[in-house]
């Protein structure tokens, strides 16, 4: 397992920070040099845990395109549970589990919250709601307003509370080391079971090799019974006949 980390270092290392930076690139957003640090690290946090669980996965499937295969069906809950696709508070309760231990619910509200929070935000004129105030009067009067000036009410919209940046990068990073350790403990009793499935394969082998060698022997003893008694009723022929 150690090997395998090693050897896939490097490409997460390098391809991660160069996917991010192509989301910035691409979505115009102002290269503020402490941001997009914030958001190279979260991203290859997440890529890191991802990369854990899949290591899990293939520690505890037999075969590989059976981790493969479980792969999605692994992830897709905790993308569901993030909070990008279902509200937090719609989520059942039975279920909520799942975003304590989801690490895209830590890396969408680390982002989330570096984007929005202590964000001020101005509506164009299509975007402003309009309120028609004294309807009932004389002179009712129109007034437009825009319904989010600051980035902390998207946030409450998504039901996101807000959270430290050094929080959800300590929350992955848990999360990596926990899944990476669950996949060496599965490991080692795979290891473990297989050196025991050995062992006793050795000792069966033993066993039908002395089995083997007892027949064998036994068989050249009684053939060398047989020759002698020939050769004695040979030889008392042969006195017999002089």
């Amino acid at each position: 397992m150690g090997a395998q980390s090693r050897r896939r270092a490097p490409s997460q290392l390098f391809a991660i920070p160069l996917f991010a930076i192509a989301i910035v690139l691409v979505s115009l957003s102002p290269l503020v040099s402490s941001h997009v640090i914030r958001f190279l690290v979260l991203l290859s946090l997440l890529g890191h845990c991802v990369s854990s669980i899949g290591l899990l996965l293939g520690c505890v499937c037999p075969l590989a395109i059976v981790a493969v295969m479980l792969c999605p069906i692994t992830v897709i809950p905790f993308m569901l549970t993030s909070g990008f696709f279902i509200n937090l508070t719609t989520i059942p309760v039975y279920l909520r589990w799942l975003t304590a231990i989801s690490p895209h619910r830590y890396a969408f509200e680390g982002l989330m919250a570096l984007e929005f929070h202590g964000l001020r935000l101005h509506c164009e004129p299509d975007e402003e709601s309009s309120v028609l105030v004294g309807g009932d009067t004389s002179r009712p009067q129109h007034f437009t307003f825009c319904s989010m000036v600051r980035g902390t009410q998207v946030l409450d919209l998504l039901s996101l509370p807000y959270q430290p940046y050094t929080h959800d990068c300590i929350m992955l990073l848990v999360l990596s080391i926990a899944f990476r350790v669950l996949a060496g403990l599965v490991l080692h009793a795979s290891v473990r079971e297989n050196k025991l499935k050995m062992v006793e394969w050795r000792r069966k082998s033993i066993v039908r090799i002395r089995e083997i060698l007892r027949r064998c022997h036994h068989g050249v003893r009684s053939r060398w019974q047989q020759l002698k008694q020939r050769w004695r009723r040979y030889r008392s022929r042969k006195r017999q006949q002089q």
